[in-house]
């Protein structure tokens, strides 16, 4: 008896060297024992049959790395964090962060004195964007100059000057849409 004789006919390991195009991306996950964010690599496929998509999610093991190395060497040029633990400051830089973050405090409904309060908010995993790694890859040594405000130009121009100005760019914009008219007509007529 083989292994495939005990799998189900749709099971992903009877699928042998069928290519099921892995998208590769990271993903931080909690660590209750250290009390920050691992950063992992996860994958997702298609599991499906051809007629059917099936796509799953599975954290990325050595065997993964192997059979799929082009495209793992790829993502990892592409998107390879500087470290792969984050503390929760750090992490609010990231958007999709902070928004499950601010979803899980309005969802649990102890107080915030309770000891079990900041591990329930922060027992979560989020899946991050290339935007996202780029601004962790950005944290180090530079959080202060992240937070920092952008200076206030100030335009010297007057509000009079400013409306003059943007219709004199409408005037512009029409009289070059006007000249392309004119010459689909002429060579229409042609």
């Amino acid at each position: 008896m083989q292994e495939n004789d005990y799998l189900d006919p749709d099971d992903i390991r009877r699928r042998g060297a069928i290519d099921l195009h892995p998208v590769f991306y990271w993903r931080c996950i909690y660590n209750p024992e250290k009390k920050i964010y691992d950063l992992v690599p996860f994958m997702r496929i298609n599991n499906g049959d051809g007629t059917h998509a099936d796509y799953m999610d599975v954290a990325v093991s050595q065997k993964h790395t192997v059979r799929y190395k082009d495209v793992w060497q790829r993502f990892r040029t592409a998107q390879d964090p500087k470290r792969t633990e984050y503390t929760r400051a750090e992490l609010m830089h990231v958007p999709p962060f902070r928004d499950r973050f601010e979803y899980h405090k309005t969802m649990i409904l102890l107080p915030a004195s309770d000891p079990d309060y900041e591990e329930l908010i922060s027992d979560f995993s989020v899946r991050l964007n290339p935007e996202d790694i780029a601004t962790l890859n950005r944290i180090d040594d530079t959080e202060q100059e992240m937070d920092a405000p952008l200076p206030i130009k100030d335009d010297p121009r007057s509000q009079s000057q400013r409306i003059l100005d943007v219709l004199g760019k409408v005037a512009d914009t029409l009289e070059n849409l006007d000249e392309r008219i004119r010459k689909l007509e002429q060579q229409t007529q042609q």
